[in-house]
């Protein structure tokens, strides 16, 4: 059953679309401009009855329609549409605005559609979801219009019972946004977003007990204790055309964190832009990433002197290992302080400051990776730290792959690779390194130091330099190699020189 108006709807009472046997059926309804809402008087409304089903008919502007229509279907089994025609008519634009809870109670699995010709926001305290059977939602904007959005109310609450959602433009030529404004949450079955404008907010929550997946990109913020979360039963993955970044930085007021959970994977990627996962004090923020049945993937690619990847006072655990691959231009690749990374299987971070067009390293201040009171642990795999960059010879102090004052441990081999042009291309200070193996290759290819490793402790099967290589290969001729007597001593000297 379709009701539909070239200009504007009011829909309330029993409307009966349900089915005796098999499945119920779908509602339309089909306005302009649509609010749903929780009270008020039934206006501009002439109704009819057809084949046992009441159909409405506009006679006045202000189209409404009152939750319990919408629920009543819903519990009856019955597929809720709300859409707009998809005409501007004076001034009408094609918005939903929902405005009163639709909780489906009673009655099987169910589907409510809003689809809106422009944009679908909700207000304040608004509640959508289902305690009896699920509740499937989408959430359809910009079917006739660019650049539309989805905003939900302070506190929304969509909670459905096992039921998916997706979040997508009306029609694939439309860019859609979705903005939680403060505190919203939605906790489905399998959650898609399909964002081409972003998704953004204040201390937002979306959960899925399956899949979460999210096309667009991801900014978000939080303080005041609250919690800033993405977690899904099955796998995370964020895919960004741009940039994501997602941030505690509210160190006062109870301080706030990020939690980013996929118990089967966990995938972050900016195919062109930046990654920042930020929390602005280790004592009351944090930025925790974790997967217990799987792998984490960050991944960015920017092409100017943006540093790619900003990891501070973050914590990261998986079963199945981590990598971290950021690729910048000019800027710093990959920047971690503050961080713990725990897993059972390899890590490996990557940073790469490069052009990737004509293939020159990135000069003046870029670094490939940089490491500052961290702690990276591995107990069944290997772990691996390249740095890439042309760090112009007037910043000395950057090195391509830069390690200090953390630990780097595992059962395994440790890698670290450095490459530069004029500086320094593995630096180590500081540092605690302990592993079954330790391979060091530092290069500097026009003038430098291939590799130097000074203030730091070489423990487990590094200690007397038997497992250890150090290699300059492809160093200019006159470049150095730096080791300080915390690495090389009376006791093992002989070791080095053999």
């Amino acid at each position: 059953m379709e009701t539909s108006s070239h200009r504007n709807l009011q829909a309330s009472g029993a409307v009966d679309a349900s089915a005796r046997a098999g499945h119920g059926g779908e509602w339309l309804l089909d306005p302009t401009d649509v609010t749903i809402v929780g009270a008020g008087a039934d206006t501009g409304i002439d109704s009819a009855t057809a084949d046992g089903t009441d159909i409405f008919t506009p006679t006045a502007s202000g189209g409404q329609i009152l939750n319990s229509s919408i629920v009543n279907q819903l519990n009856a089994g019955t597929s809720v549409t709300v859409k707009t025609s998809g005409t501007d008519t004076d001034g009408e634009t094609g918005n939903i605005t929902v405005n009163a809870n639709i909780i489906k109670t009673a009655g099987t699995d169910a589907k409510l559609t809003l689809l809106a010709d422009n944009n679908i926001s909700t207000g304040d305290n608004v509640s959508i979801g289902a305690t009896t059977g699920k509740l499937n939602l989408d959430l359809l904007a910009g079917n006739t219009t660019n650049n539309a959005s989805i905003s939900l109310g302070k506190f929304i609450n969509i909670s459905l019972n096992g039921g998916d959602l997706l979040a997508d433009a009306g029609n694939s030529a439309s860019g859609v946004s979705l903005t939680f404004m403060n505190n919203g949450k939605i906790k489905g079955g399998n959650v898609t977003l399909n964002l081409s404008r972003g998704l953004g907010g204040y201390a937002y929550n979306v959960n899925a007990d399956n899949d979460l997946t999210i096309n667009g990109s991801v900014t978000g913020s939080t303080g005041w204790g609250a919690v800033l979360g993405f977690t899904a039963g099955g796998k995370l993955a964020m895919n960004s055309p741009g940039s994501i970044s997602l941030q505690a930085n509210d160190p006062g007021n109870g301080g706030g964190r990020v939690l980013i959970s996929g118990d089967k994977g966990v995938t972050l990627n900016a195919a062109a832009g930046t990654v920042t996962l930020n929390a602005a004090k280790a004592a009351t923020n944090g930025v925790n990433i974790t997967s217990g049945n799987g792998a984490v993937s960050i991944t960015n690619m920017v092409q100017d002197g943006s540093n790619g990847m900003t990891l501070t006072n973050a914590n990261i655990s998986s079963k199945d290992g981590i990598v971290l691959n950021g690729t910048t231009f000019w800027g710093q690749a990959v920047v971690m302080s503050g961080v713990n990374l725990t897993t059972g299987g390899d890590v490996d971070i990557t940073g790469l400051a490069k052009n990737l067009t004509t293939g020159g390293l990135g000069a003046a201040s870029s670094s490939g990776v940089q490491l500052s009171g961290s702690n990276i642990s591995s107990t069944g795999g290997n772990i691996t730290l390249t740095g890439t960059a042309g760090t112009d010879v007037s910043h000395p102090s950057i090195s391509s792959l830069q390690v200090s004052n953390s630990t780097l441990t595992t059962n395994n081999a440790l890698t670290l690779n450095g490459t530069t042009d004029t500086t320094t291309g593995v630096k180590v200070t500081g540092s605690t390194l302990s592993a079954a193996t330790l391979n060091v290759n530092g290069v500097a290819h026009v003038q430098g130091t291939g590799f130097s490793l000074a203030t730091s402790q070489l423990l487990g099967g590094l200690a007397d330099l038997t497992n250890v290589s150090l290699s300059s290969a492809g160093s200019a001729a006159g470049a150095q190699n730096v080791l300080d007597n915390s690495i090389v001593n009376d006791a093992n000297r002989d070791t080095l020189l053999a």
